[in-house]
């Protein structure tokens, strides 16, 4: 089945873009971070996980009779269909060797694969770590949702996401996220009501505003 066209255009784009892109916040042993179109069904669970875990936190820390909060677990449906369009993007880094001794700790950054008895959870697989954070972009280069678990913001995963997916348009802007959109470039959109926002010409999402420690790779 041949690619669609825009599609291509993103990934040249991610790989150009990508290549200074460097991360504050994780620890310095960890290994090269990347930013991939989710290819694999089990990237796909361990995200619907977390965002099941986020809501079973925010239902807990609900007042009575409020419990059923705001959260990206409404939007399940439309994050497996993102799947299927080929339109979800998530984050891995790669191991090191000092990572490893870390790897079945509880307190780890990074979403688990959860498995069955006799298994036990890992949360490598295959072959990297995953970073719970994930954009859905269309073809458009329009971000329709995007979202990083409580324990890894501030780590500039939200900025790597938009700028390794070429993001020139947030749709659907939350009143808390409009701070996150304004430092990374991006101005409402007066024509749609207060609720889109598109990047500044010139703007280049965001530069020099995620420089740190770790050159990011794209895969």
């Amino acid at each position: 089945m041949q690619r669609c066209p825009a599609l291509a255009e993103i990934d040249q784009d991610r790989r150009r873009y990508m290549h200074d892109l460097r991360l504050p916040g994780p620890p310095d042993h960890y290994g090269e971070a990347t930013v991939e179109r989710i290819r694999n069904a089990e990237h796909v669970m361990m995200l619907l996980d977390e965002l099941g875990d986020e809501m079973k936190t925010n239902c807990d820390l609900a007042p009575p009779g409020e419990k059923l909060p705001n959260g990206f677990y409404h939007n399940r449906s439309s994050i497996l269909q993102a799947f299927g369009d080929g339109n979800l993007f998530g984050m891995l880094v790669a191991e090191t060797e000092a990572m490893q001794a870390s790897r079945h700790d509880p307190e780890t950054l990074f979403m688990r694969l959860r498995n069955a008895w006799p298994f036990s959870d890992d949360s490598y697989w295959p072959g990297a770590h995953y970073l719970p954070c994930f954009c859905v972009v269309n073809a458009k280069r329009e971000c329709e949702f995007i979202w990083t678990a409580a324990r890894a913001r501030n780590m500039k995963l939200g900025s790597a996401l938009v700028r390794g997916c070429s993001v020139q348009t947030a749709m659907c802007v939350l009143k808390e996220s409009v701070g996150f959109w304004t430092k990374l470039g991006f101005e409402r959109d007066e024509n749609s009501h207060g609720h889109t926002y598109v990047l500044r010409d010139g703007s280049g999402v965001g530069a020099g505003s995620v420089l740190g420690k770790r050159a990011l790779a794209i895969q």
